[in-house]
């Protein structure tokens, strides 16, 4: 049995807005599939605090967030806000559904985000979430963060923020397993502080321990983060009782 994890769609936009409603455009989210929306804007809100709200999709699925973190110099939009929003997809999301991120009367400008779905090539199982998670936030050339121990099989899905136009360097590691290809998408134009870029990446662990994410990337603000991936049986069904109808109880004593 092997997670499998799909890349749905990364976009990013620098028009000032109260929302953001991005379609999904690689590839539709299955049925049984956990989905993994990781958003990163400016700190619009406050004095510099996180201005996302609420997530919704065109198909009703319920979005619970899972990670937020703020690195924050003391001031809206002069640094980074990370967060991550998962749903057990019970509707297939289809190309060209909107997902929708509002950040109530907040108006924000640089943000990307990024959908990956997780599934397992079981059947009988799906992929969830360990309850394994923790981000990091400061400013640099460096991140990293180190997780709690992972289940050889199990996977980390792998982020960081950061204040910049300019792509980094994946990690490279290959402690009990090897990182996926980093996957980096951002905003452009203007002073590079102006923009907001995310970078993901993630690896099926073939060795129970701890991992360490450590990126580089161009000298910015920045907020780092993961979560725990694995797979665990379908629930089963409760059983359906059916009452016989008074006419049918009545027929049936004939």
């Amino acid at each position: 049995m092997a997670l499998v994890r799909t890349l749905h769609g990364a976009p990013q936009d620098k028009t000032a807005g109260t929302s953001y409603a991005p379609t999904l455009g690689v590839a539709a989210v299955p049925v049984g599939s956990l989905a993994v929306l990781a958003i990163a804007c400016d700190n619009s809100a406050g004095t510099g605090s996180s201005p996302i709200v609420s997530v919704n999709d065109a198909r009703g699925h319920t979005w619970t967030q899972q990670i937020t973190a703020t690195q924050d110099p003391g001031a809206a939009d002069a640094g980074t806000t990370l967060e991550v929003w998962t749903t057990r997809v019970t509707t297939q999301i289809e190309i060209g559904d909107a997902i929708t991120i509002s950040f109530g009367s907040t108006s924000v400008t640089a943000k990307t985000v990024r959908l990956v779905s997780w599934a397992s090539d079981t059947g009988g199982m799906l992929a969830t979430l360990t309850g394994g998670k923790n981000t990091a936030v400061g400013s640099g050339t460096a991140p990293t963060i180190t997780t709690d121990s992972i289940t050889s099989g199990q996977a980390v899905h792998a982020l960081v923020a950061s204040e910049t136009d300019t792509a980094g360097t994946g990690d490279a590691d290959t402690t009990n397993g090897s990182w996926s290809a980093e996957g980096s998408s951002g905003t452009t134009g203007g002073g590079a502080a102006s923009n907001m870029r995310l970078a993901f990446q993630s690896k099926i662990t073939t060795g129970t321990g701890t991992q360490t994410y450590n990126p580089t990337i161009v000298s910015s603000d920045f907020v780092i983060g993961w979560l725990g991936i694995t797979e665990e049986l379908v629930p089963p069904r409760s059983p359906v009782f059916v009452v016989p109808s008074q006419a049918a109880q009545r027929a049936s004593r004939w």
